[in-house]
């Protein structure tokens, strides 16, 4: 029987619980002193609840918890696998590092304003990584959307900042407005909004199941409507092509830790809900499966144009945030690659990928920031020289060819799963495209070395003498090379293959139902 778990439920109701009490303790003396140990803290506890998930996840498989304790479809619920553990606990380490580094970073009168938005923002992201229920997944990326509007326009005395937040306000609205209707197409005609009971009538569309009762009228066409309607809004999410075109003016203008969080946890989202929408909703045994083959080709053939096109602005950029934008989208790119492929080394691959460019971006950006910036922190040899490493050891990281570094494995992952389903143009694309993020990615450490590149703007607000930033540059070093070692082992490596092999396991979501 499938283990219902608290943490599941506390951990957004933390996040809840910061954002909103960040900005009311802001109005006292006393609450502006204690909300960054407060925001600390709580990001700190995140990562160890993750983590707990994770391990529950791991020993006895899939875990759930039912808000108010009503039985699905009737009330929203989570339930959680390997995959979505490993993301989440990706995520909670992602804003812990975040709100670390805002701490020195950020104008220190609007720093309560951040962390209540990055927790704004983390909420909507556990939200989309562990709910079983469609209707809930709007809501979150609302959440995720919204916290990501605000961030954008945080410099809001730059007007480019303003203009970034307006186009990626608008067409998000859009877009969210278009997964909207989709989700009422599902509900009209199948009388549920939960995956599991969805899935159950896409692949036996006379089953009668508990609550929502049956089908209406032939759901046939609405299917695939909804399937392209929500695919192309999760293009949007990941900023895949061709919906990337609001990505790399957020990335250029928002503030650091913002744009962390973006890369490493938030735009990560469309990638994940296209492997569910795909492998636990709309399987191949479902009445759509010829669509849904379909639909994979297309997500191919776009997933390779939008992967190389990337590459060639990567090969030619010379500023750090629009390099690391167009990065972001050759590795989104690479991961949806990994997903259509339908085996568990690509889906492994794709996950893995996830991961590496999260911890790539991090050190790249993180280490920049302390480089480039007129503190006092770096004027120390050692401490440039450690910066220096981790801004070469970021980058070598998203090129994937250091077999101690988690890039090269997750490439490994990824042109194993093109082989096994007979995809060689995937393993060209893989080639390729690093082959020319190559070149951008030398030409920016030669930059780093000869002069200050562009790209970072720093906040005026931050602390010269805080070794803060320090620290979170190191844990995350020491995170990327030691998940890259643990990778060289055989055992780890089969670890990360079996989370790909868990999203074809369908069954656990089944259970959740009475």
């Amino acid at each position: 029987m499938i283990i219902e778990l608290l943490e599941l439920g506390l951990m957004p109701f933390i996040c809840l619980f910061v954002a909103i009490m960040v900005p009311l303790l802001n109005r006292f003396a006393l609450g502006r002193r204690i909300n960054p140990y407060l925001a600390t803290f709580c990001s700190a506890l995140l990562p160890l609840l993750a983590l707990r998930v994770h391990l529950v996840v791991h020993e006895h498989g899939a875990v759930t918890y039912r808000f108010g304790g009503f039985p699905p479809p009737i009330g929203v619920v989570y339930i959680v696998d390997e995959v979505s553990s490993t993301l989440a606990l990706l995520a909670s380490f992602v804003l812990f590092a975040c709100i670390l580094y805002s701490t020195w970073i950020i104008d220190r009168d609007r720093l309560y304003l951040f962390h209540s938005l990055a927790f704004l923002l983390a909420m909507g992201v556990y939200g989309c990584l562990y709910t079983g229920d469609l209707f809930n997944f709007y809501v979150s990326v609302e959440l995720v959307a919204v916290a990501s509007y605000a961030l954008t326009t945080f410099n809001s005395e730059k007007g480019r900042a303003v203009k970034a937040a307006f186009i990626y306000g608008v067409f998000g609205t859009v877009m969210t407005s278009t997964y909207f209707l989709a989700v009422l197409i599902i509900y009209g005609s199948y009388g549920t909004l939960n995956m599991a009971d969805v899935r159950v009538k896409v692949c036996s569309p006379h089953t009668i199941t508990s609550f929502s009762s049956g089908i209406y009228g032939d759901i046939t066409l609405t299917t695939k409507i909804s399937m392209a309607l929500i695919t192309w809004v999760l293009f949007f999410k990941s900023g895949i092509m061709p919906n990337h075109f609001w990505l790399p003016e957020v990335y250029r203008y928002a503030p650091l830790p913002a744009v962390v969080l973006f890369s490493a946890a938030a735009d990560m989202l469309g990638v994940y809900g296209l492997i569910r929408l795909y492998y636990t909703i709309f399987t191949e045994e479902s009445i759509v499966g010829g669509f849904r083959a379909s639909m994979i080709s297309i997500m191919l053939i776009l997933g390779a144009i939008s992967t190389v096109f990337a590459s060639t602005v990567v090969m030619r950029q010379r500023n750090l945030r629009s390099l690391v934008a167009y990065s972001s989208i050759v590795q989104y790119s690479l991961a949806l690659l990994g997903m259509t492929t339908g085996v568990p080394e690509g889906i492994a691959g794709a996950i893995l990928h996830l991961a590496t460019n999260a911890l790539g971006d991090m050190l790249v950006l993180f280490s920049a920031g302390l480089l480039l910036s007129a503190s006092h922190i770096v004027t120390n040899k050692v401490m440039r020289l450690l910066m220096y490493a981790s801004f070469i050891t970021g980058l070598l990281n998203l090129f994937g060819v250091i077999p101690i570094l988690p890039g090269f494995w997750s490439k490994a992952f990824l042109t194993l799963g093109f082989m096994k389903a007979n995809i060689p143009v995937g393993v060209v694309v893989v080639l390729a495209s690093s082959g020319l993020c190559a070149l951008g990615y030398f030409t920016l450490i030669m930059l780093l070395l000869s002069k200050r590149p562009e790209g970072i703007a720093l906040a005026r607000g931050q602390r010269s003498r805080s070794y803060v930033p320090v620290v979170v540059v190191v844990i995350t070093q020491i995170a990327t090379i030691g998940l890259g070692l643990a990778l060289t082992l055989g055992g780890f490596r089969d670890l990360v293959l079996s989370y790909g092999r868990s999203v074809f396991d369908r069954s656990k979501f089944l259970e959740v139902l009475p």
